[in-house]
């Protein structure tokens, strides 16, 4: 089954964006695909420097799962451009994603 996922909320504010790459890798452990991490609207502060980008950066290593930063997010942040295995886009990609998808799951 292929999943696409959904984070809105700051990782500073909540354990979703946590909470997301535990289930990202456990989807991967149980033979399903991951094709696309969002990070919309608060969320998408975790391309800003001072964030641990490994956890995501390792999964994106071991699937072609795509990381992308909202485009408006990333601009609200200032962050002009990604971290590495990161992408910015706007929301016409996490749509896209959803139609590939079998499953879209949102972390908020």
């Amino acid at each position: 089954m292929k999943f696409s996922l959904v984070i809105v909320t700051s990782p500073d504010e909540s354990r979703a964006c946590s909470r997301a790459l535990h289930f990202a890798v456990a989807l991967r452990a149980s033979g399903h695909e991951l094709i696309q991490v969002f990070f919309y609207a608060r969320s998408a502060s975790l391309g800003l420097p001072h964030h641990d980008h490994l956890g995501w950066q390792g999964l994106t290593q071991d699937t072609a799962a795509e990381l992308i930063l909202c485009s408006a997010s990333a601009e609200h942040f200032g962050i002009e451009s990604a971290p590495k295995s990161f992408t910015i886009a706007g929301l016409g990609a996490m749509i896209e994603a959803g139609l590939y998808a079998d499953r879209v799951v949102t972390f908020g």
